[in-house]
């Protein structure tokens, strides 16, 4: 019997593709390849890495990237431990508390930030909490904890809890299971989460933007107040630079989502 032979895609399809890839990646490329170019004496396009020093030795801006590297870091952090908590929760629970924690992170997926953003700000305000970098931190881990308890959730329905009725039978307690058992097979989501919850956190403009306090601007921030003030070849050279930084780390998130599937895979394969 002859394989059936798959279907090709309609060509209108591709031409579709084309132009969004076109539309997509062309902005991209001009916006890098005008990080690297000024007019001379002579008024021709030359070749220059100016931007790119000129961006090394502007302060504020390397004051903004550390203030985003510092919010990233420490709200990834707390979202991955919150994450982790709560998509154990969902996994372990059977009753309405489950139901309700499961309700209440898919709200926090399907929330606008906008609508996330201003509900913040007005919660700080009642409560007279001064606004600060702190209060980014806070938002942001509030934010992305969701992404990280599906994650979690969804890793935690492939775990074999006759691993824990063994390690139980010989003598371990609650926290030897945890620390041996099930964080060790939890890591892999725990890093993508970690990673997922990194980006959302490093490119975030909104909530940066409305929580954030005096002198306190992330680079997102800063990079928009520096262009409402116009146009810089060296804000070229700064968004090529985040851009690169952002797909570095969205290579190693699905590197480990790809590794993850694989071992998946393989693990089944062998049952």
């Amino acid at each position: 019997m002859s394989q059936p032979t798959r279907s090709s895609a309609p060509r209108s399809l591709w031409i579709i593709v084309g132009v969004m890839a076109l539309v997509l990646y062309v902005p991209l490329a001009w916006l890098v390849f005008g990080s690297f170019r000024e007019l001379d004496v002579q008024g021709q396009w030359t070749f220059t890495f100016r931007w790119y020093r000129e961006l090394l030795n502007d302060d504020l801006l390397w004051q903004s990237l550390s203030n985003s590297f510092y919010v990233a870091i420490i709200s990834s952090s707390l979202s991955t431990v919150l994450g982790t908590m709560v998509g154990l929760a969902m996994t372990q629970e059977n009753s309405w508390k489950k139901k309700f924690i499961h309700l209440s992170t898919s709200v926090s997926l399907s929330l606008p930030e906008i609508v996330f953003s201003i509900s913040l700000l007005l919660f700080f305000f009642i409560l007279n909490v001064p606004l600060s970098l702190n209060t980014v931190i806070l938002a942001h881990a509030l934010f992305s904890f969701a992404f990280v308890a599906m994650t979690v959730t969804a890793r935690s329905q492939l775990f074999d809890s006759a691993q824990i009725e063994a390690a139980r039978d010989l003598g371990a307690n609650s926290w030897q299971v945890f620390a041996k058992i099930i964080l060790p097979f939890l890591l892999p989501a725990l890093v993508t989460g970690w990673i997922l919850s990194f980006l959302i956190s490093f490119d975030d403009f909104l909530l940066a933007f409305f929580l954030n306090g005096i002198g306190t601007d992330t680079w997102p921030v800063k990079l928009y107040t520096a262009m409402r003030s116009g146009l810089s070849p060296k804000l070229n050279a700064l968004t090529s630079c985040m851009m690169l930084l952002s797909t570095f780390l969205l290579f190693i998130f699905f590197y480990l989502r790809f590794r993850k599937s694989r071992l998946e895979l393989h693990g089944a394969s062998k049952r």
